[in-house]
This record gives structure tokens, sequence and C-alpha cells, in this order.
């Protein structure tokens, strides 16, 4: 779920454009039937960034933790209850 609508977008639908968290403004054309159509609004998409930031550096703590004690430990402690916990939701 929650990956999935980080990396393609998978919850925006085509009626938000091909956009991502990644990617905050719509990649396709606003359609002028549907003014409301970026999945992100105004001030949101600092907002996003931001996140964005914050992911990288937990991705980047993940990377340093793995090189310095084993990635096998990364997903021992961290990674398997990451995927157990989105299976959940």
């Amino acid at each position: 779920g929650w990956p999935a609508y980080l990396m393609i977008g998978a919850t925006g639908g085509p009626a938000r454009g091909l956009t991502n968290h990644l990617l905050p403004d719509p990649m396709t054309p606003v359609d002028p039937k549907f003014p409301t159509k970026e999945l992100f609004p105004g001030k949101w998409k600092q907002k996003v960034v931001e996140s964005d930031i914050g992911i990288a550096a937990v991705v980047s703590g993940l990377l340093v933790w793995g090189a310095c004690n084993g990635f096998d430990q990364v997903m021992a402690l961290y990674g398997g209850p990451y995927l157990i916990i989105n299976a959940w939701l």
C-alpha cells in the first residue's frame, strides 16, 4: 500500500493525473473540467517535499545501519516488522 503510493501514486488514480509523493506536481496536464485535479494543492507541495527529505533521511539511516551492522540485522529488526505492518494496514 504505502510504498506503492510513494513510488507510483497508486492511490491518486487517473482523476489526479500522473503524480506521486516524490513528484508532487502532476506530470499530466490539468483538465479544465477538473480544476482541482492536483493531488497536492497549494502549500501542501512544500510539505510533501519536506516529507520526502524525511524519507531520504530514514533510508540513509537504514543504509548506514546496514553498512555498520549488516543488512540481515536491518531486515530482522526493521524490514520484517515493516512488511507485517504494511500487510496488516
